[in-house]
């Protein structure tokens, strides 16, 4: 998902707090149980250990932008 790591670069860089990280799945099972994820790709937003939100299968460019429109409103 090449946007989503270009999105993910550009919020990163005006905002240090909101991190992406890409996981392997068939690695780390315990990430996938702990998350209860269900499909691929699945972005899951957490804030103190805890999840503030979640979009899972195929996103678009928009929807990719709003989840990160809510994890800035988070970090702030």
């Amino acid at each position: 998902m090449p946007h989503v790591e270009k999105l993910a670069k550009e919020v990163y860089s005006k905002n240090k707090r909101i991190k992406t990280i890409k996981v392997n799945v068939d690695k780390h099972s315990e990430l996938v149980e702990f998350f209860n994820i269900g499909s691929i790709p699945c972005l899951v937003m957490v804030q103190n250990g805890e999840e503030k939100g979640r979009y899972g299968g195929g996103i678009s460019s928009a929807g990719l932008r709003g989840f990160y429109e809510k994890a800035k409103v988070l970090a702030s």
